[in-house]
């Protein structure tokens, strides 16, 4: 501010707008297509991968790359620091990602890119492609009363994972796994606790709900696509990845958690819960491809 215009450098603006991953990818690549940088923070890549797929059923496109990236800066990680959301940044509390766990007490930040390649059904036949999983349905919100403080509200993120069950022609009994979005968060854990619980009823005691970001750490933009991933390996696999350490149980948060170590079931359809400390809430629920 103090030097005024002259002191930015144009060359800079290319590599620092939002939308500058998805345009250097595209010339790299020389792709001519789609070209759309979704910004929702949390929920981006999950949002990015509905979107893309809505653009496959609508006939605009025949094969879109779809996911999210998230580079860690001084000014994201000084940000959360600041506002005590890292794990660790209270006095004495400790420096773990532990989602679900009574000592939670922040998130660990993270670092990733994550992609998938999504073509049509016809398209993938065609060309005799391994299909590792099909896109069922989706579901998306906005509460603005939504929040990861203990003033938190679930309806908009019920409502997401409600509208993506219904929209997959699917019901709760259908649901192999839940990939939750929890990353160590005092009261965001509690909330998603409570938004699967309203929405699956007694079958909530019953799901298998795992939370991978007590291994990756919280990516962001990239948290989604690493989900639909890693659902995408469980469905290939029929494992489900463990919430690691996880050692204190809270009551607030009575879920099976798939503690400390995988486990080995059939794995049909992943329902990948995905939400933002703004409000937005997105659910995605990917399925096995049966010939």
């Amino acid at each position: 501010m103090r030097e005024g215009p002259n002191y930015v450098n144009p060359m800079d603006f290319p590599n620092t707008v939002l939308n500058a991953p998805a345009s250097r990818a595209s010339i790299f690549c020389k792709a001519k297509g789609l070209n759309t940088t979704i910004s929702n923070g949390v929920t981006s890549s999950i949002d990015a991968i509905i979107y893309a797929s809505d653009f496959l059923r609508m006939g605009r496109a025949r094969a879109v790359v779809a996911g999210g990236v998230h580079g860690l800066t001084h000014d994201i990680f000084w940000g959360a620091h600041n506002s005590k959301i890292l794990a660790g940044s209270r006095n004495g509390t400790l420096e773990i990602s532990s989602p679900f766990d009574k000592r939670r007490n922040g998130m660990i930040i993270g670092e990733a890119s994550a992609l998938v390649f999504l073509e049509t059904l016809e398209d993938a036949l065609k060309r005799n492609a391994h299909i590792y999983a099909e896109i069922k349905g989706y579901g998306t919100a906005f509460d603005p009363k939504m929040s990861t403080t203990k003033n938190y509200q679930i309806e908009g993120n019920k409502r997401a994972i409600i509208d993506a069950i219904k929209n997959a022609n699917l019901t709760v009994h259908d649901i192999s796994c839940i990939y939750a979005n929890a990353y160590s968060g005092v009261y965001g854990d509690i909330m998603e606790t409570l938004a699967i619980k309203d929405a699956f009823g007694m079958k909530s005691k019953l799901i298998p709900v795992t939370a991978i970001k007590s291994m990756t750490g919280e990516c962001f933009d990239a948290s989604g696509a690493l989900q639909t991933i890693a659902a995408i390996m469980s469905i290939r696999t029929n494992t489900i990845p463990p919430t690691i350490n996880y050692k204190e149980p809270d009551p607030e948060c009575d879920l099976d958690y798939v503690p400390n170590n995988s486990r080995v079931v059939p794995v049909k359809n992943v329902l990948i819960n995905s939400f933002s400390r703004l409000g937005n809430s997105s659910a995605l629920i990917i399925s096995k491809y049966k010939q």
